[in-house]
């Protein structure tokens, strides 16, 4: 085996000295081999970046004021109370189902006249071109005929609310029956003929709308009538026994399938021995 001179290895491959640091770099590079161990130490705590100081909020989502919503910065809306009826624009308290606005009219009906209620100045002229109707978003814990009448015009109807106890829309149809003075107000009476009773009985009279909303037309309600019994027999309900007092029906085939009447079924009443009222 061939010997290398330490020497000369010495000479040709010069000893690796430790590195030198600059003094003046010490701290930087301190600084360096810290700030991993620090972004590690924050990682999965916290709740996100903190917001710059100064930086706007962003904005709301925009608010349609196209109804009569109630809603803050639509409006504003002035109303004149009347004979017991006191309304206010109240926190919606049944934000759900066909109202899940923020805002909403509040009306209670006190000790007056019958007639108590409140009248709603409208926030722009009233234009019939864009239709002859009106839906109205109403609760009620209570069934409740609601009047809704055109002051100026002086027109009004009237449409009940079931008593669901939850928002239900009632529409108020004008259709053909428009012509006349410019609209000066909305009124809303409910219970129209009944002296309101807030004081004692809040429950049943206190009652709540919203989002009044000019349309064409209101739908056209289902038809019940006429019952012709062309239907399964037995989805005819005459109670029980078929009637009452001795009375007995039921859906039968016809039995004179002639002149006005051809129809396949027809519904047949015996009166059997009971009351002379039996039906």
């Amino acid at each position: 085996m061939k010997m290398v001179d330490r020497k000369h290895r010495s000479a040709s491959y010069p000893e690796i000295q430790p590195m030198q640091v600059n003094p003046s770099m010490r701290p930087l590079l301190g600084l360096s081999l810290l700030l991993p161990l620090v972004v590690l130490a924050g990682c999965g705590k916290g709740e996100g970046p903190t917001p710059i100081p100064g930086t706007p909020a962003p904005p709301l989502p925009p608010i349609s004021c196209d109804t009569i919503n109630f809603e803050d910065g639509c409006g504003p809306y002035t109303f004149v109370d009347f004979a017991g009826g006191v309304t206010a624009i109240v926190r919606n308290p049944d934000s759900s189902g066909l109202n899940t606005s923020d805002k909403v009219a509040r009306m209670e009906k006190f000790a007056g006249e019958v007639f108590g209620g409140s009248t709603l100045e409208p926030p722009e002229r009233v234009d019939f071109a864009r239709g002859e109707a009106f839906k109205m978003k109403v609760w009620a814990s209570r069934s409740v005929p609601v009047l809704f009448k055109m002051e100026g015009l002086d027109r009004e109807r009237s449409v009940s609310h079931s008593g669901s106890g939850n928002w239900e829309e009632l529409c108020f149809s004008f259709v053909g029956d428009t012509a006349g003075d410019p609209v000066t107000g909305f009124t809303i009476i409910f219970d129209l003929g009944v002296n309101g009773g807030a004081a004692t009985d809040p429950a049943n009279w206190t009652f709540y709308f919203d989002e009044i909303e000019q349309v064409d037309s209101c739908p056209v309600p289902a038809q019940l009538f006429p019952v012709d019994f062309e239907g399964d027999p037995a989805s005819y309900n005459f109670g029980p026994d078929g009637g009452f007092g001795g009375g007995a029906s039921a859906v039968i085939a016809n039995p004179d399938q002639s002149g006005i009447n051809t129809s396949a079924q027809v519904a047949r009443m015996q009166k059997f021995a009971g009351e002379v009222f039996g039906g």
